[in-house]
Formats: structure tokens, C-alpha cells, sequence
């Protein structure tokens, strides 16, 4: 995701709105963001580091999931909408590290970006978090979705692992499906955590879900 590859188009200039669309060409996939927002007065402002993409599997960054995750919350906000977040880890990646060395754990973590770009819709965004960490973005997707996006990617994991020269790896992952208006996005990334610290506490290998809703909230 470089400049040649990045594109801003802004549209629909009203007096009281303004919608942008931000596409972004990255890995033959378009993602495309929109906005509707009085305050903002520069389209750089739309997706912060957006020229940043992470240089290792060409996946957005942190600081774009970040502003994905804020802008779902205010449009749940104000059209009750609902979205599904998965925080998800490599397993044991540092014995891979450490036993075939640091390339062998780059080329793992650039098959699982590819893995996860091979499974999701055109409405979802996929990020690398952190080092060995991915997110998952799901717009309008409540636990049974999320649920069956966990359970293909791990199956995905576990029978289509065929490079050679590379282990087998398994991830962990925390899901929060949410549905709760007064949520906020410091909230939702402690969830997130706490949830896959369980899953990993747990045994590795699976994934946890955490139910955010206006009335209960409920993990499995």
C-alpha cells in the first residue's frame, strides 16, 4: 500500500455532509472506507498512517483498524447497527523463531495474512495488530457469524497447511460481538484482550467469544 497504490476520492460535497470514499489498493484486494462527518477538513484525516500499511504481509496497520473500530461504534451509535472484532495470535511463534529462525516467522505470518484474506468478505477489514497478533474486523456480523469466520479459519489452519519448508501453526482468538450503544473503543480493546489471554490460557488451539449487549453480557 504505497502511494502509487493509494487513491482518495472525495464525493458528494454537501453544506451540512460531506461522504469520502478512501479506496486503498493493496495485495489485488480495494478496501473501501466511508465517511460522513461535518468536522473533518483534509482527506488525509479520514484513515491516519494510511500510507503506513504494515511492510511484512501488506495488511493494514493498527492505527487504520483503530479508526475502523471507532467509526463502526459511532455508526452503532447512531443506527444500531452491529459488528463482530477478532483479536487473533499465532501460537508459539517464538519456538518458531528461535528454532528455524526469524524468516521462517515472517514467511508463517505472511501465510496466515494471506489465509485471512482468502476467507473474509469484501465488507471486512483484516489488520496486523502486533507483532504475531492479527484483527479482524466483521461489519454486521453478530456470534453466529463470527462464530462460523473463527471456526473456518482454524479449519483452514489445520488442513491447508502444505508449505514444505514451513510448521504447521495453530492461533488463538478472542471474538466480541457487540451490540451496545455506550460501548467505547478502549473497552471493547481490553475485552478483546482478556478474551484471547483465555483462549491461549485455556490450551491454545481455539477461540473464546465475549457477548456485548445492552442487557447481558456472556462468554463462552
Amino acid at each position: 500500500m504505497n502511494g502509487d497504490s493509494q487513491r482518495l476520492d472525495v464525493w458528494n460535497v454537501a453544506e451540512y455532509e460531506i461522504e469520502r470514499i478512501v479506496c486503498v489498493h493493496h495485495s489485488q484486494r480495494r478496501v473501501q472506507v466511508t465517511l460522513q462527518d461535518q468536522e473533518i477538513k483534509s482527506p488525509q484525516a479520514l484513515l491516519p498512517g494510511i500510507a503506513n500499511a504494515d511492510p511484512l504481509t501488506g495488511l493494514l496497520g493498527r492505527s487504520e483498524m483503530q479508526w475502523l473500530l471507532e467509526r463502526e461504534i459511532q455508526r452503532m451509535g447512531r443506527q444500531e447497527n452491529i459488528f463482530s472484532f477478532a483479536l487473533l495470535d499465532v501460537d508459539r511463534l517464538e519456538i518458531i523463531n528461535s528454532s528455524l529462525g526469524y524468516a521462517a516467522g515472517n514467511a508463517v505470518l505472511c501465510r496466515l495474512a494471506q489465509t485471512l484474506r482468502g476467507i473474509v468478505r469484501e465488507t471486512d477489514y483484516v489488520a496486523r495488530w502486533e507483532d504475531d497478533a492479527f484483527a479482524v474486523l466483521l461489519p454486521e456480523t453478530h456470534y453466529s457469524g463470527a462464530r462460523a469466520f473463527a471456526d473456518r479459519l482454524r479449519l483452514v489452519l489445520r488442513n491447508g497447511q502444505t508449505t514444505p519448508s514451513l510448521p504447521p501453526v495453530t492461533i488463538s482468538a478472542g471474538v466480541i460481538s457487540v451490540c451496545k450503544k455506550s460501548l467505547g473503543l478502549p473497552v471493547l480493546l481490553e475485552c478483546a484482550v482478556k478474551v484471547l489471554y483465555a483462549a491461549k490460557n485455556a490450551g491454545r488451539d481455539r477461540a473464546n467469544f465475549l457477548v456485548l449487549d445492552e442487557e447481558t453480557t456472556w462468554v463462552e
